[in-house]
């Protein structure tokens, strides 16, 4: 079988007539392009699969029907709370499972869980032993209504059965217990092979357990959709970030602001909101219980910020203290970023300190020459100090001549007489 489906049926294999005598079988198969996963199921005792060879065959595939290797009449249902399979499934409500996380027992490596509810009838779940369980985590609470489970409607998937067991918990308790009891569902192509089952129950997480598959060795889902609505709970947003002041300069104070709503329908209870700055963790303010569509605008003050752009953004419940409809929504970030221009005045820094000599020897006077920058925005008038530390002493030069805007100039501070030893200035 190839994915799955029995492609040649029982292949006899008659007698070779004795030790180490070897007989070679040939089959034809159409297979569809992509990755596939041949098994071979040896079913007699006294022989040996030697090894298998491939051979590209005609282009035009053999109009050959697919066999399927056990019945496909599948047993009357236990009489459970659940309907049957119905072929054209009418759910109220909406699939609730789509991209969520999702989590198996076991997997093939070629067939993981995600492929169950990536929305994708193409990909599959597969699991490598019975019985075997694929969760899905919707994250809160949901009145569900149907669970909707699919595979590939292609007709080279053999009609099969599968016994199903549902179970689900809700949000305030991680223990499974059972929704509907285990049942034998049949999944055939002809009417797309879907099978609908009807659940009334409120759970925040639902568990398939599969005990049996006819057509494979363990449990197979193309798409497990939990079909319903959320339940009422609440729904933290930050709806907007801003700060003060709004044109700051690197000496401002700067505070930031985030707005808070619950959309949902439900009351929250208290949490917190993360800020960050230019993609750095800037610190927390508490926001309180918030009704159903209330609203709360929280501060935080961060203090200076250099000269440049920012990037505000704000995390409600950044610990996912409070249970919501949905965690996704909650950072927010600005699409204007925070400009921090140059504080206006003078601006003065060193750019280099020099010695003359170069490389002084002890006794040596030494003066210094160093190169000051005014990066400001105003002019610096003459007579600032210039000052010079080099180990215990201090020379200053209170004659600095006047430094334009962007115009660096060479102050000389001296004399010092050298020492042995190192003596950085």
């Amino acid at each position: 079988e190839f994915n799955g489906v029995d492609k040649t049926g029982t292949v006899a294999v008659a007698s070779t007539g004795g030790w180490q005598t070897w007989a070679t079988l040939s089959r034809s198969v159409t297979l569809s392009a992509g990755q596939q996963v041949m098994r071979v199921y040896v079913l007699g005792d006294d022989f040996n699969l030697n090894y298998l060879t491939f051979t590209t065959g005609a282009a035009t595939p053999t109009n050959t029907p697919v066999a399927t290797n056990t019945p496909t009449t599948p047993p009357a249902p236990t009489n459970t709370p659940t309907s049957g399979p119905t072929a054209t499934p009418n759910p109220n409500g909406s699939n609730l499972a789509l991209n969520k996380p999702i989590s198996a027992s076991t997997a093939n490596s070629l067939y993981p869980a995600t492929n169950a509810n990536d929305g994708s009838l193409t990909t599959y779940w597969e699991g490598t032993a019975q019985p075997s369980t694929l969760t899905v985590d919707i994250g809160a609470n949901a009145n569900i209504t149907s669970i909707v489970l699919k595979l590939n409607p292609d007709p080279a998937w053999a009609t099969r059965t599968q016994t199903i067991q549902v179970l689900g918990h809700n949000q305030t308790t991680t223990t499974f217990s059972q929704l509907v009891a285990a049942t034998t569902y049949t999944f055939n192509p002809s009417t797309g092979n879907t099978v609908t089952i009807n659940v009334a129950a409120t759970a925040s997480a639902v568990r398939l357990n599969i005990s049996s598959n006819s057509g494979a060795p363990a449990g197979q889902v193309a798409e497990f959709q939990v079909i319903g609505t959320m339940a009422p709970n609440p729904d933290l947003v930050v709806t907007g970030v801003s700060w003060t002041p709004s044109a700051p300069t690197e000496t401002s104070a700067i505070t930031l602001q985030a707005t808070v709503q619950n959309a949902g329908d439900a009351a929250s209870g208290a949490t917190t909101v993360n800020f960050s700055v230019g993609g750095t963790a800037a610190g927390s303010a508490n926001v309180g219980a918030l009704a159903a569509g209330a609203s709360q605008t929280v501060s935080l003050a961060i203090g200076t910020r250099g000269q440049g752009s920012y990037t505000v953004a704000a995390t409600v419940d950044p610990g996912n203290v409070v249970i919501e409809k949905n965690d996704a929504n909650n950072s927010f970030t600005s699409s204007t970023q925070m400009s921090v221009a140059q504080a206006p005045g003078p601006d003065l820094q060193v750019l280099s300190v020099t010695t003359n000599p170069p490389n002084p020897l002890a006794g040596n006077a030494v003066s210094f020459v160093v190169a000051v920058n005014n990066r400001g925005t105003t002019s610096v008038a003459a007579g600032t100090t210039t000052r010079v530390v080099i180990g215990s002493t201090t020379i200053n030069n209170a004659s600095t001549p006047a430094i334009a805007t962007g115009a660096p100039v060479n102050v000389t501070v001296g004399t010092w007489t050298a020492v042995n030893g190192p003596n950085p200035a």
